[in-house]
């Protein structure tokens, strides 16, 4: 490109310097007045001289003109070696690019592999979980029936101590209704024998005369009184011996001897009288009675007068 614009400029410099300059001869003879005359020769002088510094002007203008195409072919060149540089650029990005690219085949054939192999991974997983969750199912519905079957043994087990309590209750308060009863009517009781009585050995006394029996405990046809309730009950009984006869008795608790009652008739004419009182603690259904304490004694009785008595009653 440089050694295309040299030899231009050069050129164009020597028809500048050949023709831009030209000028006719002039007429080196004038008058006295420092005139050149005007004559024909100086006419055509001046024509030609017209004429040269027009082609002057045209000549000028073409070394412009080629000025211009030498600059035109440098630009175009210029332009050329940009593009054959932004080509070499473009390959070299190109050939980048083909690299990356395959890079990222590689890339993606490693992700696949990883991605195969997580997946393979996550399946053996989830099948885990689902055992496990088979088996925590299992494992939680059978401890749901021990829970249910302990839970079922506590309700029923609190249940039948419920159904006691009920059950204890509804004795208690019987009891209680009872005893309230039996509290505002009263349990009391006095029975007499009205005449002499021989009794057999360990027999029991009967007492058949009922002066008083509040609350129907005592039975008049076998002696016995019965607890109707639970509480504390006071007894007494006084008897008196025959003359030349000992009489001696006992108040017994369901068939065991509480207390004894002895009175001595060992004189023809002595009569003797003897008496004792127990208090107990009686349950519903105790039985209370008198019995002979030795062999056959004998309860006196004055012509109908009662002496031997036999009474009780609820504190």
């Amino acid at each position: 490109m440089g050694a295309l614009y040299v030899p231009c400029l050069v050129l164009s410099l020597c028809v500048y310097e050949t023709f831009g300059q030209v000028s006719l001869p002039q007429n080196k003879t004038s008058d006295k007045n420092g005139l050149v005359p005007s004559t024909a020769s100086d006419k055509a002088s001046n024509v030609l001289r017209e004429i040269l510094n027009q082609e002057s002007l045209v000549r000028f203008s073409m070394v412009q003109r080629i000025q211009d195409l030498v600059m035109d072919a440098i630009d175009n060149k210029n332009n050329r070696e940009v593009m054959k540089t932004k080509l070499a650029s473009l390959k070299n990005d190109l050939q980048d690019l083909e690299i990356k690219d395959q890079q990222i085949r590689v890339e993606n054939v490693e992700l696949k592999r990883e991605l195969k192999i997580l997946d393979e991974k996550l399946n053996q997983i989830s099948d885990t979980l689902q055992v496990i969750s088979e088996n925590n199912i299992v494992y939680r519905v059978a401890a749901t029936e021990d829970t249910l079957n302990i839970l079922s043994a506590y309700v029923n087990k609190s249940l039948e101590k419920a159904n006691e309590d009920v059950t204890e209750f509804t004795f208690k308060w019987s009891q209680w209704t009872e005893f309230r009863s039996l509290q505002r009517t009263g349990v009391v009781f006095t029975a007499v024998i009205k005449s002499t009585t021989a009794i057999g050995s360990s027999q029991t006394v009967v007492f058949p005369h009922v002066i008083t029996n509040k609350g129907n405990a005592y039975n008049p046809s076998d002696g016995v009184f019965t607890a109707p309730i639970n509480g504390t009950y006071v007894f007494f009984c006084s008897i008196m011996s025959e003359k030349s006869h000992n009489s001696w008795v006992k108040i017994n608790k369901n068939g065991v001897s509480q207390v004894v009652i002895g009175a001595r008739g060992d004189s023809k004419s002595v009569y003797s009288a003897a008496s004792n009182m127990i208090s107990l603690e009686l349950i519903k259904g105790d039985r209370i009675w008198v019995a002979a304490y030795v062999t056959s004694p004998r309860l006196y009785s004055d012509n109908g007068n009662p002496i031997a008595t036999f009474s009780g009653f609820l504190l």
